[in-house]
């Protein structure tokens, strides 16, 4: 048997008719307040409702599973009492429900962490309150690292306490790093690594996950008892538990070495920077703007795209500027462009959706923005999708669950962002806009659809025909008969996709489709 790996980014349209048509290229608010600053509403812990919601708050930290559902913890924002602070409240949102549940931590603000013992996993075990931490998934795991918060004993500071919670026992485990603030990195040996190697304390890093997690940056310390922003690039194991540092300085705010646009050189890397923003795509590693230190050191907010090469140890410049601060090129809403471009910013959220890079909103010099961009990996230029041109956008929330082309977000920075694997993009929350202009922090969550798609099967050997024969958006690991003889027809990232002949496929989520022939 012969198997066929295939990232076929479908939106398969559950409807009466096969080539039923569906709102696209739009945004839907499915949960959540159109007013900033609300109270979260926890419930019971471990039961989802209608009912539960995350509190308003910026900074939080999520990430995507393969099971579909939506990660969600801590950041900036208001407890169950309305009382703002940093939380360390764990959560979980199913698309299929629609329903939040409430996982682990506290439903009040300023938790201390409850560390136990390293390596260790147990019940009482909670990573103390924090915002601008990083996150990954991986092998059915959910990891965070660092952040501003607190520790062990309420002290505030940068963390470097790294966790892992695995939702088949509903259990943190203290992996590395630890558990009191403000501690320098040990970096080692380039290259190499080492049971004692560690990231030093920081917050608004980026992330990476591939079969191992990356890190980059983030305001904090490196090797010196000073802090300032960071450029350095590590790489953990999780069979190894251990960290290796692999490019950047161990000193703080270095100016970037940018080298030719488009050309790998081991000289290059990315200047010191926080608050960036990342993708990862065919086992490349991509990295945008932030607060940065740019060619000739001066600080300010980048829209430098990077992307590096784990088998090259290399970085490459792709596209924008140099230089700190520089301005936006939106030309024509829709129409991709070479000259397009969005300006300096910090704090947006990404996807990756049919091998293109999406960005939306953050912060530039005049304020936070709702625009929408996509990125081409193959033609290297940006398109501007939705939202405005111009900064501090009132949010347009319409009905909720209804889709509308006259829906948008309002202008925000350090939201919550996942991909799912019924194929649309999710945003969550951030400090921004509501419907009333009130700037706060919001709770919104946001679906958002990038195209539509068609499928048809023709003779094939359906395991269900009265389930599949429209298009049933499928569940994590639901494997059916479809065809092996695949047929693309259309243009850009929506095309219609057309089965022949008996076969298998299994579903694995992510848009990721496992396809065997006889």
């Amino acid at each position: 048997m012969k198997n066929y790996l295939h990232i076929l980014s479908l939106i398969l349209i559950l409807s009466n008719n096969l080539f039923a048509q569906i709102n696209v290229n739009n945004w839907t608010w499915i949960k959540g307040s159109n007013v900033r600053n609300q109270a979260g509403y926890y419930g019971f812990i471990g039961n989802p409702s209608a009912a539960n919601s995350p509190g308003g708050r910026y900074g939080q930290v999520t990430s995507s599973t393969l099971t579909g559902k939506l990660f969600l913890m801590g950041g900036s924002g208001y407890d169950n009492l309305g009382n703002l602070g940093f939380l360390n409240d764990l959560w979980q949102f199913d698309p299929s429900t629609n329903n939040w549940v409430w996982l682990k931590g506290s439903l009040y603000k300023g938790q201390a962490g409850n560390y136990g013992v390293k390596g260790t996993a147990a019940p009482l075990n909670t990573p103390g309150g924090r915002a601008g931490s990083t996150s990954w998934f991986l092998n059915g795991k959910f990891y965070i690292m660092d952040g501003y918060g607190f520790d062990k004993v309420g002290n505030p500071g940068y963390l470097n306490d790294f966790w892992q919670f695995d939702p088949s026992t509903n259990n943190w485990k203290w992996l590395r790093g630890s558990d009191v603030v403000d501690k320098l990195g040990i970096y080692g040996i380039k290259g190499t690594a080492a049971t004692l190697n560690e990231p030093g304390s920081r917050y608004g890093a980026i992330s990476w996950n591939t079969n191992v997690l990356y890190m980059m940056g983030g305001h904090g310390y490196g090797s010196g008892m000073n802090t300032g922003s960071l450029n350095d690039l590590w790489k953990y194991d999780p069979t190894a538990n251990n960290w290796t540092w692999l490019k950047g300085g161990n000193t703080t705010n270095q100016s970037g070495i940018y080298g030719v646009k488009g050309v790998s050189d081991p000289n290059n890397t990315p200047g010191s920077r926080y608050d960036s923003f990342s993708w990862e795509l065919n086992g490349q590693l991509y990295l945008m703007g932030g607060t940065i230190f740019d060619a000739i050191g001066v600080k300010g907010y980048g829209n430098d795209l990077w992307k590096y090469n784990p088998v090259t140890n290399n970085w490459i410049w792709l596209k924008g500027s140099s230089f700190a601060d520089p301005p936006d090129n939106f030309g024509t809403k829709g129409i991709s462009n070479s000259n397009n471009t969005p300006g300096g910013r910090r704090g947006s959220a990404t996807w990756v959706f049919n091998n293109k890079l999406y960005l939306m909103g953050g912060e530039q010099l005049y304020g936070s923005y709702n625009d929408l961009w996509e990125f081409d990996t193959e033609t290297n230029n940006w398109t501007w999708l939705k939202g405005s041109n111009i900064p501090t956008q009132i949010g347009n929330y319409g009905t909720i669950g209804i889709s509308s082309a006259s829906n948008t977000p309002g202008s925000r920075l350090f939201p919550g962002s996942a991909y799912l694997y019924n194929f649309k993009l999710y945003l969550m929350g951030g400090n921004g806009t509501d419907n009333t202009l009130n700037q706060g922090h919001l709770n919104d969550v946001w679906e958002y659809v990038p195209c539509q798609q068609t499928v048809s099967v023709t003779n094939g050997n359906w395991d269900n025909p009265n389930t599949w024969s429209c298009g049933k958006v499928p569940t994590y690991n639901e494997t059916v008969k479809i065809g092996h003889t695949i047929s693309i027809t259309g243009t850009g990232n929506c095309k219609n996709i057309i089965y022949t002949i008996g076969g298998k496929v299994n579903i694995l989520g992510g848009g990721i489709l496992q396809i065997s022939t006889p």
